[in-house]
């Protein structure tokens, strides 16, 4: 829904800053009506709006494909910039969230089917969708191999020692590893919903608040000096 908003307010601001708000100024100005300052600023705007959208889109789409071809080539840069995504405090959050319940889910479900866990921990590693926990997943699966608790690995994982560590070892007590691995990703699915409600009921009404905004700018650079115009003819 919020992407819909931001997509169609793009689409609706850019044709009417390029189209309507320009040529609208210069039917005034052939009229010889004295431009507000916010309909100057307006056109201004519009202006070079028009002069940096192309460029300003190929760049962004150039830096994107280099982006794309310097993570294919080098999987540190995509490991860098997976963890760029745990710095941010609400995406974060939901980020590392996200990644608990494919973990945990994944290994869960893999452990109740038998699997090795060494060999388990690499698929869940997987799973996680994240390539720096991946990563420390894999290194982290031979020092379970070489008798480490299966805790004291997930522990020392950044994005996975928050309570999941405490479900592990309360499941290795027990167990009964795969339920406790269950009920850990049921704890996150839950604080996912929550984040998630949380930052859409943020970004809905700042979402409106900017379209409107910028809808009453246009607006009112419209309208002012049509106002202006008939005070004239009067």
């Amino acid at each position: 829904y919020p992407s819909i908003i931001i997509v169609l307010a793009l689409v609706i601001g850019a044709g009417v800053l390029g189209m309507m708000v320009p040529r609208m100024g210069e039917l005034l100005a052939e009229s010889y009506v004295e431009l507000p300052i916010l309909t100057k600023a307006m056109m201004g705007f519009a202006s070079l709006l028009a002069k940096a959208l192309l460029p300003g889109l190929v760049a962004v789409g150039l830096g994107g494909f280099l982006l794309l071809r310097s993570m294919a080539r080098n999987p540190a840069v995509k490991r860098r910039w997976d963890r760029f995504w745990y710095s941010p405090p609400l995406i974060g959050r939901a980020y590392a969230a996200l990644v608990n319940i494919r973990f945990a889910r994944t290994l869960a479900l893999l452990v109740r089917g038998g699997v090795p866990l060494v060999e388990s921990l690499d698929f869940a590693g997987r799973a996680t969708g994240s390539p720096w926990v991946e990563d420390l997943l894999r290194r982290e699966s031979e020092s379970v191999r070489h008798g480490s608790r299966l805790s004291d690995a997930v522990r020392r994982i950044p994005p996975l020692r928050t309570s999941l560590p405490g479900w592990i070892e309360a499941g290795e007590a027990s167990g009964d590893l795969a339920g406790m691995l269950e009920c850990a990703a049921d704890r996150y699915q839950r604080q996912w919903d929550r984040l998630v409600s949380r930052g859409l009921s943020v970004l809905e009404p700042v979402l409106v608040i900017l379209v409107g905004g910028f809808v009453l700018l246009v607006a009112l650079s419209i309208l002012l000096p049509i106002l202006s115009m008939n005070k004239q003819l009067l």
